[in-house]
């Protein structure tokens, strides 16, 4: 997921936040840096992608249960 701060800092505290990760469980892919202006204003947003890093085990249970879904299994 995308998110957009006034820094990089706060962009990443954000997505963390409302994805209710910590960064050890994340993958952080910054798109761009915020970008300050005259006199300190903002000139540019910073924009961060967050996504969950997922362990091998985590990605064989998220398969299967697609998996099954697609199969009537339950």
């Amino acid at each position: 997921m995308e998110f957009t701060a006034k820094s990089k800092k706060e962009a990443i505290e954000l997505g963390l936040k409302e994805l209710n990760i910590t960064e050890d469980e994340a993958i952080i892919t910054v798109i761009e840096e915020g970008e300050k202006g005259l006199f300190g204003k903002v000139k540019k947003m910073a924009k961060i992608d967050i996504t969950l890093n997922m362990t091998d085990g985590a990605k064989a249970v998220k398969f299967l249960e697609g998996l099954f879904a697609k199969l009537n299994v339950v």
